[in-house]
C-alpha cells in the first residue's frame, strides 16, 4: 500500500502536534509526526509511505528529498506541498495504488480524478491512533512474564502467612 500525506494537514488532527505547531515548534510537531508514523508502520509492515511538507527542512536546508527508516520524505522549498502531492499522482505508474491522506479538498478532488483512495486526515488519524493503542495492549499482554518455582514457592508461602518465605 502506497500512502501519500499531506504533512502538515495530518499533524493538525493530532492534538499534541497541534500544540506545537501554535507553539511555533515546526521541526518539533514534524519529528512528531514522523515518529508517531514509523511506529504505525512498523505495526502495518506493507506501507510506503510518502510524506510531503511545506517549505523547507530547516532553515537554509536544500533538502528537497529525504528518507527516514525506509519513509520517503519531500520539502517543497518554495511552492506548495500539494502541487508536489499533485506532481507524484501524475506521475506515477498506477495512482489506483495510492492511499491519499489529506482534508484538503482540492487535493481529494484531484486524487479521486486519478484513482486514488482517500483517507481524510482525521480519519487516519483515528486509524493510527487506534492501531497503536491496539498493539500497545497486545504488546504489554505479550510482556507477561512466567514466574520460576522458587518464585511461585515464595509467594504461596507468603499468602499462606508464613513471613520468611523462601
Amino acid at each position: 500500500m502506497i500512502l501519500v500525506v499531506d504533512g502538515f494537514n495530518l499533524i493538525y488532527k493530532f492534538p499534541e502536534m497541534e500544540i506545537l505547531m501554535y507553539e511555533n515548534k515546526l521541526n518539533n510537531a514534524r519529528n512528531a509526526l514522523l515518529k508517531t508514523l514509523n511506529l504505525y508502520s512498523k505495526k502495518r509492515k506493507q506501507n510506503k509511505f510518502h510524506i510531503f511538507f511545506d517549505g523547507k527542512k530547516e532553515i537554509g536546508s536544500m533538502v528537497v528529498e529525504d528518507e527516514l527508516e525506509g519513509m520517503r520524505l519531500y520539502y517543497s522549498h518554495d511552492i506548495k506541498a500539494d502541487d508536489q502531492i499533485k506532481l507524484f499522482i501524475r506521475k506515477s505508474i498506477n495512482p489506483s495504488d495510492i492511499y491519499l491522506v489529506s482534508s484538503d479538498k482540492d487535493l481529494q478532488f484531484f486524487g479521486k480524478k486519478y484513482g486514488c483512495k482517500l483517507y481524510k486526515s482525521e480519519e487516519f488519524a483515528k486509524i493510527i491512533t487506534d492501531t497503536l493503542k491496539k498493539h500497545s495492549l497486545e504488546d504489554e499482554k505479550d510482556s507477561n512474564v512466567m514466574l520460576s518455582k522458587e518464585e511461585v514457592s515464595y509467594w504461596y508461602a507468603l499468602f499462606k502467612g508464613k513471613k520468611n518465605a523462601g
